[in-house]
């Protein structure tokens, strides 16, 4: 099966980008109504773009294959779903370590997030879930599968995360959203671009340790945004959050492939294909 790169993520674009950019231009707010709507549908692009391009691959066992790694939990062992729900929170929480251990006077400022404690209901985890579904089946469903056909997991890693930047930049432009109170340009703008290509890096590697499981890496998506609302304090752990996650990022996916024994063997998994892929070039390869 041959994927098409280049088309699939033209589609994804265009459906976000236009609903986003006419209302990043209008500066109307994203929480009132009608615009909500234009956010919604907006972010409804990359799951809509992948369904197109699933249906339309010419391999009836990829359509097959691939709505099975979206729904089942048996495909991934038991310890790896250990570190799907592990990871985000002691990511999370080893950043306000080290940024308390750095500055004892951030330490004072860390602590759980109670505003959005009281707000959890039993619909709230259905709402926060809904972001990581509509955007994984896209980046690590089609888009994982036809990049890391052609190319190895880090460079995969860098276009993917890449990527996954640019789409959100219009949401730095619209008023009300979470990115246009970080801005653009600043200190907190490029913490996000590091970081959403750190865990790129991390995504791939459980993307290929779980087998391609779609479920798995919403999964993993969901709880690290929740880590991420539940734990709150100064830039400074925002930074050093980040900075684990690069640090983890580039040891499962650059440095345990070159290193030797059975430790380093089982961790650094080979590339995960589906059936009937085709392995291109290998230009990239790790």
């Amino acid at each position: 099966m041959r994927f098409r790169i280049v088309p699939f993520f033209a589609l994804l674009f265009g459906l976000t980008w236009a609903s986003h950019v006419p209302l990043a231009v209008s500066g109307r707010p994203v929480a009132e109504l009608p615009y909500a709507f234009a956010l919604l549908l907006g972010g409804l692009g990359p799951a809509v773009a992948a369904t197109v391009f699933v249906l339309r691959a010419n391999a009836p066992g990829y359509r097959r294959q691939y709505l099975i790694r979206l729904v089942s939990i048996r495909r991934v062992p038991w310890a790896w779903w250990c570190a799907v729900a592990g990871l985000p929170l002691f990511v999370v929480l080893m950043g306000a370590l080290v940024a308390a251990l750095s500055s004892p006077a951030a330490w004072a400022t860390i602590g759980w997030n109670a505003e959005m404690l009281a707000r959890i209901t039993p619909f709230y985890p259905l709402l926060m879930l809904l972001a990581p579904l509509l955007e994984e089946v896209a980046w690590r469903g089609y888009g994982q599968d036809a990049l890391q056909s052609r190319f190895g997991p880090v460079f995969t890693s860098l276009i993917l995360g890449l990527v996954w930047t640019a789409w959100h930049l219009p949401l730095f432009f619209m008023n009300g959203t979470y990115q246009s109170s970080l801005g653009v340009g600043t200190p907190q703008f490029w913490d996000f671009v590091v970081w959403t290509i750190a865990t790129t890096f991390v995504m791939t590697w459980l993307y290929n340790a779980t087998r391609g499981s779609i479920l798995a890496l919403v999964t993993y998506h969901f709880l690290l945004n929740l880590a991420n609302e539940l734990l709150v304090g100064p830039f400074a752990a925002d930074v050093a959050r980040t900075a684990v996650q690069l640090a983890l990022g580039l040891l499962v996916v650059v440095v345990l492939p070159r290193l030797r024994g059975p430790a380093a063997r089982k961790l650094a998994l080979v590339p995960w294909r589906p059936d009937g892929a085709s392995s291109g070039s290998g230009c990239g390869s790790a």
